[in-house]
């Protein structure tokens, strides 16, 4: 499997992860509703897996997990634009801070 097509798989599993974090956040908001959005937030969890699983065979364990690490990001994101929720400055340190530890351990440069 060609590199670009990895980090494309790659940034799918990221958007995966993030709409299925949303969906379960809304799941948890709307008790009478729960299942409308807990359903498909488990199916795009199968998904995201089974896409992970394609890479896993096709990249290196140690240069694919610290990309797939990235929803930290997305979902901290998606939290404080569509839920409104507090992202303190000390909380999106520790996101940059892990992020940046993990493309180091992932060994890219910059």
């Amino acid at each position: 499997m060609m590199p670009s097509l990895l980090l494309i798989l790659l940034a799918l599993c990221v958007l995966i992860e993030t709409i299925e974090q949303i969906l379960y956040r809304m799941a948890g908001r709307n008790h009478d509703r729960y299942f409308f959005y807990a359903a498909p937030a488990t199916i795009l969890n199968i998904v995201g897996l089974a896409i992970w699983l394609l890479i896993l065979t096709r990249a290196p364990l140690a240069q694919a997990l610290p990309l797939l690490a990235a929803s930290n990001i997305t979902v901290a994101a998606a939290g404080r634009l569509l839920f409104g929720e507090t992202v303190t400055p000390r909380r999106w340190i520790g996101i940059v801070l892990i992020s940046a530890g993990l493309v180091l351990v992932a060994g890219f440069e910059p």
